[in-house]
């Protein structure tokens, strides 16, 4: 028996508390600048136990930045996530553009001034596909899902038939649209969304939205990979009409942000992350 709880405390820095009767886990932490208020929220479902662990899906600002709060709070919490994201947080520029996109977050969410923790962005237990991570009476097993980051990790529990995605499977914009988010390589990110459709899951973590069953999963896993390749096409043919990269970019905005992502997207992470989608497309599929 298992509960999840959103303790994310503003739209955009979801971060998910699962507990069961011997563990618990913190399945990303969110953004900087209202990590205190997440712990706070995090608290109140723990009811005076501690928290065991955070599994980190991936090493961006809005998944991870609330980790060194969660290290200050339970200094024995251990912090699992990809090898390649422990490189990546071993490095000064990967941390100072996490430092910048947090700024931003702060600023457009009017809260400029926050309390910032300068160390503790690091990972405990590096882990690969195939790895076995235990919270309580759950095993997971990590899947790795590259797509939207090199170090896109999903988490999968055969007894419960629970699958915690990484966002490399995409947004969806219901009813009917699947916002895309590969940003590192297009055919990696079909792959992963294939790997993850024949587990059969009959509940899964999705990225910024929560909890669904499986009647929502199936659907959902099958739009996704259409609306990633009609946004691979989409990319390419406007290339080959000879559009420019930020021509290109406009129209992937003028597509995909719209509605609900607007809340959970600062206008500049969306606006870097289709500056990458677009070049990665060109290079990927456009060019050979």
């Amino acid at each position: 028996m298992y509960e999840v709880f959103n303790v994310g405390a503003v739209r955009g820095s979801e971060a998910f508390l699962l507990i069961n009767d011997e563990g618990t886990a913190l399945i990303d932490s969110g953004f900087a600048f209202c990590a205190d208020e997440m712990i706070e929220n995090a608290e109140r479902y723990l009811n005076g136990r501690k928290l065991d662990c955070v599994l980190l899906t991936h090493s961006h600002y809005d998944h991870a930045s609330g980790t060194p709060y969660c290290r200050e709070k339970w200094p024995e919490v251990k912090v699992y996530a990809a090898a390649y994201a422990k490189r990546v947080f071993e490095r000064a520029g990967a941390l100072k553009t996490i430092r910048e996109m947090n700024d931003n977050a702060a600023a457009v969410f009017g809260r400029p001034e926050y309390r910032t923790l300068d160390s503790g962005l690091s990972v405990d237990i590096p882990v690969s596909d195939g790895d076995i991570i235990e919270v309580g009476n759950m095993k997971f097993r990590v899947i790795e899902t590259p797509g939207h980051t090199m170090d896109c990790i999903s988490f999968w529990c055969e007894e419960e038939k629970l699958l915690i995605s990484s966002e490399t499977i995409g947004y969806p914009l219901l009813p009917h649209k699947v916002s895309p988010t590969f940003l590192v390589g297009y055919q990696m990110t079909i792959d992963a969304i294939r790997k993850l459709r024949v587990l059969g899951a009959e509940k899964q973590l999705i990225s910024h939205l929560g909890i669904v069953d499986k009647a929502f999963i199936e659907e959902f896993l099958t739009k996704s990979e259409i609306w990633m390749e009609k946004t691979k096409d989409m990319i390419v043919t406007a290339h080959n009409e000879g559009k420019t990269n930020d021509e290109i970019r406009g129209l992937l905005k003028n597509e995909f942000y719209r509605g609900e992502i607007i809340p959970l997207q600062p206008e500049k992470a969306f606006d870097l992350n289709s500056y990458y989608m677009v070049n990665m497309i060109i290079r990927e599929c456009a060019e050979q």
